[in-house]
């Protein structure tokens, strides 16, 4: 009889053990990465244009944090299994509190009396 399969059990393959503490690790790598460029391209924005610090310190940080993140995963040998996992909707047993936050998110906006966005406009930042 075969033994069922554990998913934080290192495969053959994996140079980077499956643990919670590598997952959180890289988390914090990964937000501090973010902050830390995003302030320092954030600053070269001139004085008082919101939407130029805001596209400095997202625009380019973010992108290059996502790359150094699919590198890892492939670099760690976790490739194939992070886009393999199973579909929230087919899990077993049922977890669909899982795409609760998107459903409520959505309902939340049809059931907005305005016509328009939720307060957020992007020409009120201009100076």
């Amino acid at each position: 009889m075969s033994q069922p399969q554990d998913d934080t059990r290192q495969r053959v393959g994996d140079r980077v053990p499956r643990r919670f503490w590598v997952g959180v690790l890289a988390l914090v790598i990964y937000i501090l990465f973010a902050a830390v460029l995003g302030n320092i391209t954030g600053s070269f924005a001139p004085e008082g244009d919101v939407m130029a610090e805001f596209a400095l310190s997202h625009l380019i940080p973010l992108p290059i944090a996502i790359g150094l993140a699919l590198w890892f995963t492939w670099w760690s040998g976790w490739w194939r299994d992070v886009w393999s996992n199973t579909s929230t909707l087919r899990m077993q047993p049922r977890r669909l509190w899982l795409i609760a936050i998107p459903v409520l998110l959505v309902a939340r906006c049809r059931s907005c009396s305005c016509p328009v966005s939720h307060g957020w406009s992007v020409g009120s930042a201009r100076s």
